[in-house]
C-alpha cells in the first residue's frame, strides 16, 4: 500500500510538470484531418495516451498472477449466476442512471438551443 501512495503522489507532482515541458509554446505546428486537429497543445495529451496503452501491454508481462490456480470442477456443473436477482437489486440503480443521463442530454440540448439564438440574434 505504501508503494501504491507513493506512485500516486508522485503522479501529482511529476506528471503536470511533464504535462508543461510538453506544452511548450516554442513549437508552433498544426495539423488538421477534417475536424480532427493537432497543435502544439495536443502532445501532452498524446504523450498520456502511449503511456497508457505501453502500460496496458507491459504489466501482463511484468506483473505476476496473484491469484492461486484453481482446481479443476469434477462434477461438470456449470456455476449457477441468479440473473433475475441481479436484475432485480440493480434496477433501481440503472434506472438512477438512465434518468440523470437523459436529464443531463435535455439540458444540454436547451443549453445549445439557447446559444443558438442568441448568436442569431447578435447577428441580426
Amino acid at each position: 500500500m505504501a508503494w501504491l501512495g507513493t506512485a500516486v503522489s508522485l503522479g501529482f507532482v511529476v506528471g503536470p510538470a511533464i504535462g508543461g515541458t510538453l506544452a511548450r509554446t516554442d513549437l508552433h505546428f498544426t495539423v488538421r484531418y477534417g475536424h480532427f486537429l493537432i497543435d502544439s497543445f495536443s502532445i501532452p495529451f498524446f504523450a498520456a495516451a502511449f503511456l497508457g496503452l505501453l502500460t496496458l501491454f507491459a504489466a501482463p508481462h511484468w506483473l505476476p498472477e496473484s491469484l492461486p490456480a484453481q482446481v479443476p470442477r469434477t462434477t461438470g456443473e456449470a456455476p449457477k449466476t441468479d440473473w433475475r436477482r441481479l436484475v432485480r437489486s440493480l434496477g433501481p440503480l440503472l434506472g438512477l442512471v438512465l434518468t440523470g443521463a437523459s436529464l443531463i442530454a435535455v439540458a444540454l440540448g436547451i443549453g445549445w438551443k439557447t446559444t443558438d439564438r442568441q448568436r442569431e440574434a447578435k447577428l441580426a
